[in-house]
């Protein structure tokens, strides 16, 4: 996996994308509540992974309780999207858009990876910042051969 993707990453960008490749107007009434149900359990675990950042120093309930939330209006809201879903592809499909559902899934699945990819290597950026000797503390001066720092006389 590229720039530091966890497997995480991936499954909260590929379980999406692979709900969307159904058409929820063909599913029969047990099989919509099936798909409802993974399109709120991923909403919902997008949620609790979005809050898990440690600079937002909230207690872990609160970052249940949001996620809880998260999952409630999206299965609340569900036959609305469900609709809209509808509506897109169809126009997609008049407009010429062959498989719209295929280049949606794909397209939207890329979309999440690579803003997840960009996260971590922010993250990553960061993090290596900090760990990094600033100017005037020990080690960074020009007998440490830190990049940048004039070469030693002598």
């Amino acid at each position: 996996m590229a720039a530091g993707l966890t497997g995480r990453d991936v499954a909260l960008a590929v379980v999406p994308g692979a709900l969307g490749l159904l058409d929820p107007s063909t599913l029969s009434p047990r099989a919509l509540t099936a798909y409802r149900l993974g399109l709120t359990a991923a909403s919902t675990a997008a949620a609790v992974d979005g809050l898990r950042d440690a600079d937002l120093d909230a207690p872990p309930a609160v970052g249940w309780l949001s996620a809880a939330v998260v999952g409630g209006l999206t299965w609340r809201t569900m036959p609305r999207w469900e609709r809209t879903d509808v509506a897109l592809h169809r126009w997609l499909t008049a407009h010429g858009v062959p498989r719209s559902r295929v280049v949606v899934a794909v397209a939207s699945t890329a979309v999440t990876l690579a803003l997840a990819a960009s996260s971590r290597r922010r993250a990553e950026d960061e993090a290596s910042d900090v760990s990094a000797p600033g100017p005037g503390t020990p080690g960074s001066g020009p007998e440490s051969g830190t990049p940048g720092s004039p070469p030693p006389r002598g």
